[in-house]
């Protein structure tokens, strides 16, 4: 990125060591169902999520097996129409970003 090397190791490193306690406090906070804030989706759901989104388009998933609330939650808001038409949108522009690479 940005004309630098990318250290695989280091951020495997990272991802063993800094992110687990931030999914387990995550895990701690997510209801079953409904959302991380009240009874409707909010800014929480939604800073929470678009980094999960992120992480995503660089393959990145929640382990079910460790953390099946925060995976569920995840999940319940990608369903919400605001996530959908992210996702749509994020569509369009990843296909015509690879259009001009090929």
């Amino acid at each position: 990125m940005m004309g630098q090397d990318i250290d695989e190791a280091q951020i495997e490193r990272h991802i063993e060591t800094e992110v687990p306690p931030v999914f387990n406090y995550l895990e701690s906070q997510t209801a079953e169902e409904g959302y991380l804030i009240g009874d409707s989706l909010s800014i929480a759901d939604i800073s929470v999520v678009s980094h999960f989104i992120n992480a995503g388009y660089a393959g990145f998933k929640v382990d079910v097996s460790r953390w099946p609330l925060l995976s569920s939650y995840i999940e319940r808001m990608l369903c919400q129409k605001p996530f959908q038409l992210r996702l749509e949108q994020d569509a369009k522009v990843l296909s015509r970003l690879l259009k001009k690479t090929s």
